[in-house]
């Protein structure tokens, strides 16, 4: 559950005997007309639903949330710690510290933000909670937000994470082997010329081995991120010309548009550098000769859009809600890991990466990265 904006919440000890908060859901729960309309949709849609007011008290908690957490809304108002539920649903004194910073940090923009609830009965359950207070401002309410029970999909990734990290593992030693051997039999058979082309493909399959192996690595272990400030522009600017002349077509042509004045980012430089190398290789790898790949980057206050466009043949109608799966590719020899691993390290700074097909034709790659991610 997401609170009100993050420089308002207060956390202060409320007095045992304190009266319940003025400003009670009840008053949004007895509306008539359109409002009463309103409720009811609120009130049964299928997604967790709390708001508060301009202090931080807790307004509103629907059916679905009831039924996630197992606290009803009659239950976190006869609370003596109400109208500030915070330790109910997060018992944990260094996680809800955790949360009340980054809330603090992030106000009222936050989309997919998942936060661990503990329910009435124990059960850890997985949020992912949305603002909505700026699209759809309600009176009296100064903040309020959805969420979505992720805790299967979470638990299924973590067991996907275990097993990819088990494969990397059990594939590094044997490639090693491989590797020494073949480094052995090349430098005692240099005066063989005849067997350089055989040399020449071993090469190439070893060092594709090893590059699936640090992006089985990437996708199989949590994203510890290492934020400092930068400048966008020069950075982008760089990684830009570095893939240029990376790319093995010389006739494609590239684009880069950058706003016209500077912007301090707070981000993991290594990090976002392969977001970038995995987004423009696909383009690249999937670009007609001759092709332009456009990138298009745009400011938008507290959010950063980078826009990746090819000429290529697009993605299929039926693959576009499986482009970021591990393994899956339609391209000849890929691997189906590049993209995986771009949206979760998009994820891990707070951002989003999602695809596309442009009208004109070609794939669109569409990734947003919050300007401050992490900590300072």
């Amino acid at each position: 559950m997401i609170l009100a904006q993050g420089s308002k919440l207060c956390m202060s000890p409320m007095s045992q005997n304190q009266p319940p908060h003025s400003n009670s859901g009840d008053e949004f729960r007895s509306f008539d007309g359109p409002m009463e309309h309103l409720r009811l949709v609120l009130e049964h849609m299928p997604v967790v639903l709390s708001a508060f007011d301009q202090d931080g008290g807790f307004l509103y908690w629907n059916q679905e949330a009831e039924r996630v957490s197992g606290w009803s809304f009659e239950e976190l108002r006869e609370s003596s710690l109400f109208p500030y539920v915070l330790p109910l649903l997060y018992p944990d004194q260094g996680y809800r510290d955790q949360i009340m910073a980054e809330w603090a940090r992030r106000g009222n923009q936050y989309r997919n933000w998942e936060l661990e609830l503990t329910r009435k009965d124990g059960e850890k359950r997985v949020l992912a909670f949305s603002s909505v207070s700026d699209l759809a401002p309600i009176p009296g309410w100064a903040s309020w937000s959805v969420g979505v029970d992720v805790t299967e999909r979470v638990r299924a990734q973590e067991a996907i994470n275990q097993l990819v990290a088990g494969v990397a593992h059990e594939i590094r030693n044997p490639l090693f082997g491989i590797s020494a051997t073949f480094e052995a039999i090349h430098a005692s058979l240099k005066g063989r010329p005849d067997l350089e082309p055989h040399f020449a493909v071993l090469r190439v399959e070893i060092e594709r081995l090893r590059s699936m192996l640090s992006d089985l690595t990437d996708l199989g272990r949590p994203v510890v991120l290492s934020p400092h400030t930068f400048d966008l522009s020069c950075f982008l600017d760089t990684s830009f010309k570095l893939l240029q002349h990376s790319a093995l077509d010389s006739s494609l042509k590239f684009t880069l548009e950058l706003p016209p004045h500077p912007i301090q980012v707070f981000w993991d430089q290594g990090r976002v550098r392969q977001i970038l190398d995995n987004l423009m290789n696909n383009a690249i790898q999937h670009s007609p000769q001759g092709g332009d790949i456009k990138v298009e980057v745009r400011d938008a206050v507290t959010e950063i859009h980078l826009r990746f466009q090819d000429q290529g043949p697009g993605f299929a109608p039926e693959d576009l809600s499986r482009a970021f799966e591990p393994f899956f590719s339609r391209r000849q020899g890929g691997t189906g890991l590049g993209l995986g691993i771009a949206k979760k390290f998009a994820e891990a700074h707070g951002g989003s990466l999602r695809c596309a097909n442009a009208p004109e034709g070609g794939a669109i790659l569409d990734l947003s990265l919050p300007i401050f991610s992490g900590r300072e």
